[in-house]
């Protein structure tokens, strides 16, 4: 399954454009592990800003949708947080393309030999594998939030 996940994974993007996000209009934090995220039942922080840069709305929440330590566990409710945020249409449809590319880095970076294969359970690596063709599947180019 993973080899099939990478080959198909290339396969998409070969056929990517090159530019395929409009320009960076946030701040993003580039780590939305759920250790950076702190809530205190009124307000929202982000901590950890150390990998952060330009980025654009859907990316960024792409990247907190398919962090390693968030997924698995069902920590959010997608739907409601892209009605928070108020994604426009054409963001909310470039949200998921951004979901696939970010669960390829975790596969990539799930492979033997990383450090993140290392410290995660095993059959990690094979459930991302399967989560990249579950979202390639359900088409990456079609307007989608979960």
């Amino acid at each position: 399954m993973v080899r099939t996940a990478l080959h198909t994974a290339r396969g998409l993007l070969e056929r990517l454009p090159e530019e395929q996000s409009p320009h960076p209009t946030i701040v993003g934090i580039a780590d939305l592990n759920p250790a950076n995220v702190l809530w205190d039942g009124d307000r929202c922080r982000l901590v950890d800003f150390e990998d952060g840069g330009l980025s654009t709305p859907a990316c960024d929440l792409a990247d907190h949708f398919e962090h390693i330590a968030v997924r698995p566990r069902n920590m959010y409710d997608t739907q409601l947080l892209v009605r928070s945020v108020g994604l426009t249409p054409d963001e909310r449809s470039a949200l998921a393309g951004h979901r696939v590319l970010w669960a390829v880095f975790w596969l990539l970076a799930l492979l033997p030999g990383s450090r993140a294969h290392a410290r995660n359970p095993e059959g990690t690596l094979e459930g991302q594998a399967e989560r990249v063709l579950d979202l390639i599947e359900a088409g990456c180019d079609r307007p989608s939030v979960e």
